[in-house]
């Protein structure tokens, strides 16, 4: 590690170059996670200050001294992993904290010793990287002489080079799993892994942008171990798809989700058996009927095909399919052109079919499934969400498939107010139903929770002919519910007062525009949440008192959103005596809440990763200025419609390492449009090197 004596002739003072508050190294430190040990932070005296910038350093001070702590601080996490490398290697989970890093090896190593000698010889390294603040260099350093390594993890990663992999070495023979989906490789580097990791088994290459159509066209080694590739989102074209399945042939699973390049053409004319394909997915691309219906020839052991929003498929397909798809369990149709006869020739040829997806397919009609014979012994989940489906054919449905574990009818306009209220056989399996935006009264949602007692989530948003009088006199009907949306209905007080008390697993309730809520509901809660995680009351007319005892009564709270409940005094989370400690996501949109408020909740929830405070009225230009003492979890902060200056909001990113996205719509940054990569409002974050340029560019701009 470099003297940060020596280093420190080459800092001088960032107060003034890069506004006041900024010569706090040790902060600094922690919010980029550099502290590795407890002694690095009192590192302030090796900075000493001057009264201003040398000429012509000024624009590169604050780069340098990121740069330098970022290296010290990726060195040094490379060290304890070389530190903590026992005889038996371990399997490493590389992420931002050293006591991970410690606990892992530790754990692992004590779990070998009970291995036997053959399992231990045959132990190797799981390296993830993603998302930390690894450079080339390191990276390739700490991988050179490693040949044992299995798994590496590399996803997000966007400040690796493309030439990263390009000029490796070293043999990566043990190497089975590689993951790079959103870097900036290149096609020589894919290539070169190829040649190096010959037992290569799972290779994601997910929107990578740098990636050719000649990619693949001229691979030559035999990739005969491949069994899992995912090039969804990439450049790739006909002829590379083609000699993938040329020299992968034992391929397994096959994702080109939004490939761009790809016409019906492969498809079509592909001769080579797929014997081992048992997913594939070619979800908006131009496929074709005869492209799929050979996939499907091809591929004897298919389990799950995707074509969703495919545009080029027409309704014709699968009426004339011939072949039985046995061993076919998984089928996404969304947003196709498919047609009542070809749904019902799936589910003949398909005994085996468990999950099928027909989401907006506007050419069912009303008569689906009515007359359907064949047994669905193995359908366990089914969406016709957006669809023209009737009464008869749900409950045809129903009786067909005994084993249905989840049905979905968002949005079934053709569905009548009687549906579920005769329904006598029991639905011993129904864990999950989707009504919203149907006509379902209180008898067909009462009916449906007896005869599902294994009823786990139940959506009911915007049901109009819900009564205010549901769920008030349930008795034990909800023993299992863990999920319940009421979104927009017209429940009461007692009826949420009624669900507290019956459903004690319950984890997730959502009453955002419930306007039959009372301001005084939760006030008096007598019932410990001690499952809650989610909570929605958005546009209700909850109180200050209600908020605090939903934080006192639940301790697992993730999630809260409380956007436009204007029954909220400013002075609420000033209040707050609960910790906490598992709250994730706060909404808090269109309230009065004041710098103190925000300020308390930051210190009483250190794991907050999401805060939404737009349009806050009650906040000041000084909350700003000084919030970013307190946002190192955070990863998405909405500040839309503030007052925040650009000082503010550098210094807010600065020291929130793990901050991924900033909305800033209708603030007056984002009017003098000053801030780099500004796209409908918001600054997409990069990672921690490409922040450093980030704030340096910013630090020009205002100069300028």
């Amino acid at each position: 590690m470099e003297d940060l004596d020596v280093k420190a002739q080459n800092f001088p003072a960032i107060d003034t170059c890069f506004e006041d508050d900024w010569c706090d190294i040790k902060q600094d430190l922690h919010a980029i996670g550099a502290c590795i040990e407890e002694d690095w932070c009192d590192i302030k005296q090796d900075f000493p200050g001057t009264d201003e910038c040398p000429d012509g350093k000024d624009d590169f001070v604050l780069l340098e001294s990121y740069n330098s702590m970022a290296t010290m601080r990726n060195r040094s996490i490379l060290e304890k992993i070389e530190d903590y490398f026992p005889p038996v290697k371990p399997t490493f989970d590389l992420d931002d904290s050293e006591d991970s890093i410690v606990k892992a090896a530790n754990t692992k190593e004590m779990d070998a010793e009970v291995e036997s000698e053959e399992d231990i010889i045959k132990k190797l390294i799981d390296s993830s990287f993603a998302d930390n603040g690894i450079s080339d260099e390191e990276l390739i350093s700490f991988l050179s002489n490693k040949t044992n390594i299995s798994k590496i993890y590399l996803n997000n990663c966007r400040y690796l080079l493309p030439h990263f992999f390009e000029n490796f070495g070293d043999e990566l023979t043990y190497l089975e799993e590689l993951e790079l989906e959103s870097t900036a490789i290149s096609d020589a580097g894919v290539l070169n892994v190829f040649k190096k990791a010959p037992g290569l088994k799972k290779l994601k290459l997910r929107e990578c942008k740098n990636l050719s159509s000649e990619l693949f066209i001229g691979l030559e080694n035999e990739i005969s171990n491949l069994e899992e590739l995912d090039a969804g989102s990439t450049a790739i074209s006909d002829a590379g798809v083609l000699n993938i399945l040329n020299k992968a042939p034992n391929v397994k699973t096959l994702n080109l989700y939004s490939c761009k390049n790809l016409s019906e053409k492969p498809f079509v004319n592909l001769d080579d058996e797929l014997s081992y394909l048992e997913k594939f997915d070619v979800g908006l691309t131009a496929i074709s009927d005869a492209g799929v219906l050979n996939v499907l020839k091809k591929a004897p052991m298919l389990k799950k095909l995707k074509l969703r929003m495919c545009k080029n498929l027409s309704s014709e397909l699968f009426i004339g399919l011939e072949n039985r798809i046995s061993n076919l369990e998984k089928l996404d149709l969304t947003m196709t052109a498919i047609t009542d006869a070809g749904a019902l020739n799936i589910l003949k040829k398909a005994p085996n079919i468990r999950k099928v997806s027909l989401f907006f397919c506007l050419k069912l009609s009303s008569k689906l499934f009515t007359d359907l014979d064949d047994e669905l012994n193995n359908l366990e989940e089914i969406v016709f969400d957006r669809t023209a489906i009737s009464d008869a054919g749900i409950l045809n449905i129903l009786k067909k498939a005994p084993k249905l574990r989840k049905l979905s009818l968002y949005n079934c306009r053709n569905l009548s107010p009687e549906l579920f209220t005769t329904l006598e056989d029991t639905l011993s399996n129904l864990e999950e139903l989707e009504a919203g935006l149907t006509a379902i009264t209180d008898a067909g949602a009462l009916n449906v929770l007896k005869i599902a007692p294994n009823l786990k989530k139940i959506s009911l948003f915007f049901c109009e002919n819900l009564s205010p009088e549901l769920f008030t006199t349930l008795d034990d009907e909800l023993s299992n519910l863990e999920e319940l949306i009421l979104d927009s209905t017209a429940i009461s007080d007692v009826g949420v007062l009624n669900i507290f008390k019956k459903a004690l697993k319950l984890k997730k309730l959502s009453l955002g525009k419930c306007m039959n809520l009372s301001p005084e509901l939760f006030e008096s809660l007598e019932y410990e949440l001690n499952n809650l995680e989610e909570v929605e009351l958005g546009l209700t007319a909850i109180s200050d008192a209600g908020v605090l005892n939903i934080l006192n009564k639940a301790p697992h709270l993730k999630k809260i959103k409380l956007t436009y409940c204007n029954n909220l005094s400013p002075e609420l989370f000033t209040k707050i005596d609960a910790e906490l400690n598992n709250l994730e996501e706060l909404t808090l949109g269109f309230t009065s809440i004041a710098d103190a408020g925000v300020l308390n909740i930051l210190k009483k929830a250190p794991l907050l990763k999401v805060l939404f405070i737009s349009n806050c009225s009650g906040l000041s230009q000084e909350i700003f200025e000084g919030l970013q003492d307190s946002t190192y979890s955070l990863e998405v902060l909405d500040l839309s419609s503030n007052r925040i200056s650009t000082k503010s909001l550098q210094n807010i990113i600065k020291s929130s390492p793990k901050l991924k996205r900033v909305i800033i719509r209708s603030t007056s940054i984002y009017a003098r449009n000053k801030l780099l990569k500004i796209q409908d409002g918001c600054i997409e974050i990069p990672p921690q090197k490409s922040l450093q340029e980030f704030l340096i560019r910013q630090y020009k701009t205002l100069n300028n």
